[in-house]
């Protein structure tokens, strides 16, 4: 069993998100509160295109059955928690400086620091829902 299969079936995303929304009951901090999971889900897919964008070279192969999009394998699953049906905000092609310090953690990581990071954002976008 892989990290993102592991975190997809165990990570208790229901009971956390239940307990985390427990605490606002009052309807005048409901709505202030909406307004702050909107933005930060915004952010947050923002911040998983970019790194669906990375190009390292270190594990591209890991996991290339059952992908069929032109992203880098080792950020997509077919059991993905989150499915992108839309339009990437990234470019295809991240400015050279961010793609040299992707590539960087993923060498030092030895290609687990991104899918790592992407599972676990993957698995916060669902804690969102």
């Amino acid at each position: 069993m892989d990290f993102r299969t592991v975190c997809e079936a165990e990570f208790p995303v229901e009971i956390t998100a239940d307990y985390v929304a427990r605490h606002y009951s009052d309807p005048n901090e409901i709505s202030t509160r909406r307004n702050m999971i909107l933005a930060a889900k915004q952010l947050v897919q923002e911040f998983s295109d970019l790194l669906k964008q990375d190009r390292s070279p270190v594990n591209v192969a890991s996991s290339t059955s059952n992908n069929t999009s032109s992203t880098n394998s080792r950020h997509t699953s077919s059991s993905s928690l989150i499915s992108h049906h839309r339009l990437s905000t990234i470019p295809p092609t991240l400015d050279p400086s961010v793609q040299h310090s992707l590539s960087r953690f993923s060498l030092i990581t030895h290609g687990f620091g991104a899918p790592a990071i992407t599972t676990a954002v993957d698995v916060f976008q669902t804690f969102f829902k």
